[in-house]
């Protein structure tokens, strides 16, 4: 029996291994066994597909994110970043020799693991692209890896896959692995076709909250800006993880959030996923939803 395993790090990079891991599924290869290792956040992605995690996971309060700015990275080092990373590093020398293949989904960190680990690896490049600039597109290093160790790289778009190719690495696109595979149910949310409707996208990580009240706070400036020529809704794409108590609690007190209030909920939001709405003195509304990610954009 061959065992593969995927090494994410990150919520979203789970998600898109998981995609990977049911298509797999679905080809019925009964000699293939399939391990995962989560390097960020809990892995719930795998929980839910029943694929067990194996290594360290990176649970600082970043996560992940500790080198976006000086107080993450602060918050990280007083929460044990040093030994957290020398923990990881000590699993991935602690894998060698027990794996057929890997499957390395994320950025420069899942490469480093799966190299530690000297494991053979693909590559599922989620987070960079040639059409960003700066630090947000491959590097040399970055290159230079992936060139030397990777059977074969599956970049996000088109561009990134050209760069690849005049880098000397191995690689295939095949399409975006964060929005091609996107199922979605043709909900509606109840809100008027005539409508306008903005998606705001709040994150998956520990700081979901506080994006989604920055975002409430921004959605009132562009109402303010905008006029109402036409209703406008926004509609938030909640992770699963989100609590509606939490951003009440700050709305309520006007602080955060100015201008916005409770809505009630109709008896069938529920089954359309949405689990908070808020309406605002300018005139426009906003639902939370869960469980409709696709859905959203669609409508969005």
């Amino acid at each position: 029996m061959k065992t593969i395993l995927f090494i994410s790090n990150g919520h979203g990079e789970d998600d898109i291994a998981g995609k990977i891991i049911d298509r797999l599924r679905r080809m019925d290869l009964p000699a293939l066994k399939i391990d995962a290792w989560p390097m960020v956040g809990r892995g719930e992605a795998y929980g839910r597909r029943g694929v067990l995690p194996v290594g360290t996971s990176n649970v600082l309060p970043s996560a992940g994110f500790g080198t976006l700015n000086l107080r993450l990275f602060w918050r990280d080092l007083r929460a044990g970043w040093f030994s957290t990373y020398l923990r990881q590093m000590r699993a991935a020398r602690g894998l060698r020799g027990r794996y057929a293949l890997a499957v390395a989904v994320g950025d420069i960190v899942v490469i480093a693991a799966a190299l530690l680990a000297r494991t053979p690896f693909l590559f599922v490049g989620s987070a960079k692209s040639a059409y960003y600039s700066g630090t947000h597109r491959y590097n040399w290093l970055e290159k230079a890896l992936l060139r030397r160790a990777c059977r074969l790289a599956f970049p996000r778009d088109a561009g990134t896959a050209a760069e690849m190719e005049r880098a000397g690495i191995r690689n295939r696109f095949v399409g975006n692995p964060m929005m091609d595979d996107l199922e979605g149910t043709e909900e509606t949310f109840n809100i008027p076709p005539t409508a306008t409707v903005v998606g705001l996208l709040p994150g998956s990580r520990a700081d979901m909250h506080e994006n989604a009240l920055t975002l409430l706070a921004v959605a009132a400036a562009v109402a303010d800006q905008r006029g109402l020529a036409t209703p406008l809704h926004f509609l938030f794409a909640a992770p699963s993880g989100m609590d509606p108590d939490e951003i009440l609690r700050h709305v309520g007190e006007g602080r955060r959030a100015p201008g916005w209030r409770r809505a009630p909920l109709l008896p069938d939001d529920p089954a359309r996923g949405i689990i908070l709405k808020l309406a605002h003195a300018g005139g426009p509304a906003a639902g939370v939803v869960k469980g409709k990610f696709a859905d959203v954009l669609r409508r969005s």
